[in-house]
């Protein structure tokens, strides 16, 4: 197995990837037996914070696979200030979260195992209609059935089921069903759990997913949005897809805010 670490920092601006084990226990400042660690680096931007097991991708024309699949959260429902009672009154509809997942990814070929760390000028940008074809080919190279539309009925339903777990576990716990005492649990829940976003309040994110050799769906992080579509600005002129695909997804996000306002 091989391991990478992360700092605090977006993107891939602090990624480290060990060759070895003392390598990767002295950058976490958790030495191996009998090691002697050096003074930590205190000039590091983004030192250390988290250590994730590096999964290979499956190889698109000798490049990795990394897609994006773009979704919002939207709290529903009203609320008010009751002044006489010094706490929220919850309006109808009743305050609730929504998951809405656009239906066509963002993949982009690039070479190395961490896209943020490629040269711009090597990464290649792919619509779900050239995945399809890849994933075809690339399961009948490996002797397996191929589905009438992997895209659909595999991928992006992995993808949603991949999406509601996460957004079901990131569920805050009213102040009540706080573990006792209070600082066992998340300190983050504790203020939290007392918060309540305004009205009309959405969160537009993209979740990067990655096909392993297998060509299985494993789950990288989530991200924010801007820049992948900020991205595909400068393909307007050569790729003629990309022109009518950031329109859409515009379109379709200003849809749903106005009708949740």
């Amino acid at each position: 197995r091989s391991y990478f670490v992360k700092g605090d920092a977006h993107g891939g601006r602090a990624v480290w990837l060990p060759d070895t084990y003392q390598e990767l226990r002295a950058l976490v400042r958790r030495p191996c037996k009998g090691q002697e660690l050096g003074p930590a680096d205190d000039a590091m931007d983004a030192p250390p914070r988290l250590v994730q097991e590096s999964i290979d991708s499956v190889l698109w024309d000798g490049r990795s696979i990394m897609v994006r699949v773009f979704m919002v959260a939207l709290r529903r429902g009203r609320t008010r200030l009751s002044a006489d009672r010094g706490r929220w009154s919850l309006g109808l509809p009743p305050p609730a979260y929504e998951l809405h997942v656009y239906d066509a990814p963002l993949v982009t070929q690039y070479p190395g195992q961490v896209r943020d760390s490629a040269s711009e000028d090597l990464v290649l940008r792919r619509n779900a209609s050239e995945l399809e074809a890849f994933a075809r080919a690339e399961l009948a190279r490996q002797g397996r059935r191929t589905e009438t539309n992997w895209f659909t009925d595999v991928f992006m339903a992995e993808a949603r089921s991949i999406a509601a777990a996460s957004f079901a576990a990131s569920a805050t716990p009213w102040p009540w069903d706080l573990p006792q005492p209070a600082h066992s649990g998340d300190a983050t829940d504790l203020m939290k759990a007392a918060s309540l976003e305004p009205d009309g309040a959405f969160l537009f994110l993209a979740q990067e997913l990655l096909l392993d050799k297998e060509m299985r769906v494993r789950l990288i992080e989530y991200t924010c949005v801007p820049a992948d579509i900020h991205g595909l600005q400068a393909q307007f002129s050569n790729l003629p897809w990309t022109r009518a695909f950031a329109e859409e997804l515009g379109a379709q996000l200003a849809s749903l805010l106005l009708r949740n306002a």
